[in-house]
């Protein structure tokens, strides 16, 4: 439960900052969503590794009203920007942390070189913004 409501928490952080990008505008919304969804798809797939019957069940119900919760939570309040830098930061962390651990386990003959050319094209878009 400590493992799959860290990641609910995670979830309603990357809601929040939905809301409070860096930079406003539809070109910045559709590639933040763009990047989570994708980062959503990678994380869903460890949880469901370790929590299958209670991902299954409740885990991705929860995951989902978390970002929601998230986004609700950014429209209603606004914290000082200093502390949306934190948590732009400690998201950034958690994005960092949980690819590699996703990706590249040795236990599923996962490549580096597909790996590194997504972590180029990644880098690549964030330059261009």
């Amino acid at each position: 439960m400590i493992h799959l409501g860290s990641f609910a928490v995670y979830n309603l952080l990357i809601g929040y900052l939905l809301i409070h990008r860096e930079e406003p505008g539809l070109t910045s919304l559709l590639l933040y969503a763009a990047a989570m969804a994708t980062h959503f798809v990678t994380s869903d797939f460890g949880l469901r590794d370790d929590h299958k019957h209670r991902c299954d069940r409740t885990g991705r119900w929860i995951m989902a009203a978390a970002v929601l919760a998230g986004w609700a939570l950014g429209a209603a309040t606004r914290l000082p920007e200093l502390m949306t830098g934190f948590l732009f930061v400690f998201r950034a962390g958690g994005v960092v942390l949980n690819v590699p651990k996703e990706e590249l386990p040795e236990d599923r003959q996962s490549r580096f070189r597909p790996f590194l050319g997504g972590a180029a094209a990644y880098a690549l878009v964030i330059v261009a913004i």
